[in-house]
């Protein structure tokens, strides 16, 4: 069905925007099982390969290895900037009063109508390319839109971080927030968000000394890097009943809400945050929405808990 005119505020997406955002989508729906596909078939080739045949063989199949994942990745990346032009060129939103008018796609139209009522939660997902450029997409918990793909609760493919705030003024003026200015955990918490990556970095080392040599230390390296990137994007902020959280897996995404929405929430401590005086909290909006900030004073805890 046609979206209806309206004389509420109405954004689409440029050409120019769009090109960014599909080159810098990096969907992992489309990467991972290309990647997983092909180390189905590197452990086929080396099933083959036994005994001595194999060790002299190791270091050209190393060598053929990087070159098969350098072209998948990039085979990969290319699927993922033909996904997303396809999924979101044409991508238009209007606020038509109480509603939210989405039409998105090439090849396919999708139109979509949300009512501003149903919307429980904005999250500001800045991908791991995006990031460095201070871009983000938007998408948004709406009640009742829990099974739908990712692209359907998506609000806005791609806005300037700094530009978020402005952007759901006008058209989520009941949820808008600034995602930045949020307060980190406290320095004595570093370390617990190093702790399982450079453990897990740490086993993966051991277990590819014997495959890639002097390279293997190389996990642990990045076990240091991504947990002190999780370290430092963690942060919050919860001030005139809205509540902004921010966590990174490999995605760094900020969870923006007023906390009348939430459908629960939980202060966790375990033993060891105990001793040290630290708690997480957890704030639910939606099955896909969680704001979950980690060892935070855990009197700054039970005060947001209590708060909430």
């Amino acid at each position: 069905m046609p979206v209806d005119e309206s004389t509420g505020p109405t954004q689409r997406v440029e050409r120019r925007d769009l090109l960014i955002a599909a080159v810098t989508a990096g969907q992992l729906g489309i990467i991972l099982p290309v990647l997983a596909g092909a180390g189905q078939i590197v452990q086929q080739l080396f099933e083959e390969r036994r005994g001595e045949d194999a060790v002299r063989a190791l270091p050209h199949s190393a060598l053929a290895i990087v070159l098969i994942a350098g072209g998948l990745v990039v085979l990969a990346w290319m699927l993922s900037t033909v996904g997303a032009l396809v999924t979101f060129g044409g991508f238009t939103v209007t606020r038509d009063d109480g509603r939210l008018k989405i039409r998105r796609g090439f090849v396919s139209r999708v139109e979509a109508t949300v009512p501003v009522s149903r919307v429980r939660a904005v999250r500001v997902v800045e991908g791991i390319f995006r990031r460095p450029f201070g871009l983000a997409s938007l998408t948004i918990e709406v009640t009742g839109y829990a099974d739908e793909a990712a692209a359907a609760r998506t609000l806005f493919p791609i806005v300037r971080v700094r530009d978020v705030e402005g952007f759901l003024s006008r058209f989520l003026p009941e949820l808008a927030d600034d995602p930045r200015g949020l307060t980190p955990p406290p320095p004595r918490a570093a370390r617990r968000y190093l702790l399982l990556p450079v453990l897990a970095g740490a086993a993966v080392t051991g277990g590819a000394w014997f495959v890639v040599g002097a390279f293997a230390p190389l996990a642990l390296v990045v076990g240091v890097a991504y947990g002190h990137a999780r370290w430092r994007a963690a942060a919050w902020r919860l001030a005139d009943g809205r509540l902004a959280v921010r966590s990174m897996r490999l995605a760094r995404t900020t969870v923006l809400a007023p906390a009348r929405f939430r459908e629960s929430h939980t202060l966790v401590q375990n033993v060891l945050q105990r001793r040290a005086d630290l708690a997480d909290l957890e704030v639910a909006f939606g099955k896909q929405t969680t704001a979950r900030i980690r060892h935070l004073e855990a009197a700054d805890a039970r005060a947001a808990w209590s708060a909430l």
